[in-house]
């Protein structure tokens, strides 16, 4: 058997080997011709997989994308070729939710403001959606759940209505980019939407940036709502006019841990193993590294036995894991030589999640504030 998986991958040939011959392939430089001898394609969102690619993958019986969106795969033309198809849903959540976290954090200190007073609200409510809400909880805010789709599906989830959303301090964007059906999401936040918001309100893109009207932030000059941008419309050639807007501005890159693109690639493995009836040999908890303990974050992290945690102990905190304005400086600076987002993207140096360390905490409240948040705590 031969797997085609994409080189940026981890762990895919310790993962995948014991099934079959395993060949990496670079981002752009797959094409229809390699996948003639191939039984099995595993890539990430930058490969559209398409009846192109597909032309001469007839040996083709599986192919799964190690990310939560599939709509990079043009899943008609894999139902004609009779190819069973999956994503690794969820396997980048956690990243994404302290991805918001971070950003929260650093527009309360920034603005002057105090989280547990603020209402978010949160506009899909899937894996993504729901981690975010746990942390908006955590940390004291009133939160709005916007899903009708889910709550049409599900008899045990109750969705706000849209004009609830609209009347939140934070509203937070993780719903998947659909065309079609009673609540499409294709720029739902059209220019009707937009104008109808104030500046001091603030929209986190943090799912597909088609949910948001480009031209529209535009033309709304300085009135527009406070942005914190990480997906955009007409990715990879973003708007830099619309960049120049943004409060935070980063390159599609919240769910880029090391932690969230392992686990896509764990997924896939459970899911080939299980299409293939052939028995699991690894695990992810095999493969991650420990984290290595800068000067910096050690002392962040001991300080939480002797002292209460609070907004700005958090802030501190969340900035020893990761620092947001980093990630926003340097996609400012290469965005001034350069029209497309790819490069940061495929550079990008992978960060861990806040469970990567114990934290050894206290306060017996401290440590359920920080465990709800993600952290590992002793």
């Amino acid at each position: 058997m031969k797997i085609l998986y994409d080189s940026v991958m981890p762990y895919a040939e310790a993962f995948f080997g014991h099934i079959g011959i395993c060949e990496p392939f670079e981002l752009g430089k797959i094409s229809s011709e390699a996948l003639a001898n191939a039984d099995v394609l595993l890539t990430r969102s930058t490969t559209k997989v398409d009846a192109s690619l597909l032309e001469c993958g007839n040996n083709l019986k599986f192919v799964g994308t190690a990310t939560a969106g599939i709509n990079h795969f043009d899943t008609a033309a894999l139902d004609d070729k009779n190819i069973t198809w999956t994503s690794a849903a969820g396997c980048n959540a956690r990243a994404v939710a302290e991805y918001v976290l971070a950003a929260l954090l650093y527009l309360a200190e920034q603005d002057g403001f105090l989280l547990k007073n603020k209402q978010i609200a949160i506009v899909g409510v899937g894996a993504v959606g729901k981690q975010v809400a746990d942390i908006a909880t955590a940390l004291g805010m009133q939160v709005v759940l916007y899903d009708p789709p889910r709550a049409a599906i599900d008899a045990n989830f109750s969705s706000s209505i849209f004009e609830e959303v609209l009347q939140a301090d934070i509203i937070s964007l993780h719903a998947p980019l659909t065309h079609n059906g009673q609540y499409p999401t294709k720029h739902m936040f059209n220019s009707d939407v937009l104008n109808s918001m104030q500046s001091s309100q603030y929209i986190v893109s943090a799912s597909r940036g088609e949910l948001i009207d480009t031209q529209a932030l535009l033309d709304m000059n300085d009135d527009c709502p406070q942005l914190v941008m990480d997906c955009w419309e007409n990715e990879p050639y973003i708007s830099t006019d619309l960049m120049s807007r943004c409060r935070l501005a980063t390159a599609h890159i919240a769910g880029h841990s090391l932690e969230g693109k392992a686990r896509g690639t764990s997924i896939l493995y459970d899911k080939l193993c299980a299409f293939l009836g052939v028995e699991k040999q690894h695990s992810l908890a095999e493969f991650l590294p420990q984290m290595d303990h800068s000067h910096e974050l050690t002392a962040c992290t001991q300080s939480f036995a002797h002292q209460n945690l609070n907004q700005t102990s958090l802030s501190s905190l969340v900035k020893c894991f990761y620092d947001i304005e980093n990630d926003d400086s340097f996609f400012r600076q290469h965005m001034a030589k350069s029209e497309s987002i790819t490069p940061i993207r495929k550079n990008y140096p992978i960060r861990r999640e806040f469970d990567a360390v114990d934290i050894s905490v206290d306060d017996a409240a401290d440590k359920l504030t920080l465990s709800s948040l993600g952290f590992s705590v002793s």
